[in-house]
């Protein structure tokens, strides 16, 4: 069985791309959970936890970023994790990520709650 190729011409090519990219213009901002907020601490830490419990995880985060917390009900759960020299922010989103949580910062209160 021979496979045969497929030619695509490239002006199409070219038309198609820039279809492409005039859409991209109309996609909404990246939210402020998932863009670079600046209200969040940019150093680096290592972090090594088995089988903790989310909420102190997430206290202990929190005070490290000198925030006052808030979490919803649905925030439980253990976690178990090694970061090293990641940035703050890196490590924050993906405990955040691992357990379906977003965040919302308002007035130096971060409020973490299920997606």
């Amino acid at each position: 069985m021979r496979v045969q190729p497929i030619v695509v011409e490239r002006a199409s090519f070219v038309r198609a791309a820039i279809i492409v990219a005039g859409l991209l213009l109309f996609l909404p901002p990246p939210s402020s959970a998932q863009a670079e907020d600046p209200r969040l601490p940019d150093r680096r830490i290592t972090i090594e936890l088995r089988d903790a419990p989310l909420d102190q995880v997430l206290y202990f985060m929190a005070e490290q970023a000198d925030l006052n917390l808030v979490l919803d009900d649905g925030v439980d759960g253990k976690i178990t994790l090694r970061m090293r020299n990641v940035k703050w922010r890196h490590a924050f989103e993906m405990i955040l990520r691992s357990h379906g949580l977003s965040y919302e910062i308002e007035k130096r209160t971060l409020l973490i709650a299920s997606d």
